[in-house]
């Protein structure tokens, strides 16, 4: 491989790095990770109402993330 095609190589590997960076939903996945951690530091106790709070809260940020 000629350097040229390297330079070429690393380049299209940065762009596509950089798209999907800044696309939308790998940022919902990050969003939805940290609340699921936050949600599993509280211990919860597995019960039906707290499954649905979570799932509520999750639907709630998801729906203001999309509304940016």
């Amino acid at each position: 491989m000629s350097g040229a095609e390297s330079h070429t190589d690393r380049e299209e590997d940065y762009q596509f790095l950089h798209n999907m960076l800044m696309e939308k939903k790998l940022h919902l996945l990050f969003k939805i990770h940290e609340r699921l951690k936050h949600f599993e530091k509280r211990s919860p106790i597995p019960v039906q109402e707290c499954a649905a709070s979570l799932a509520l809260d999750v639907s709630d940020s998801l729906q203001t993330s999309f509304a940016d």
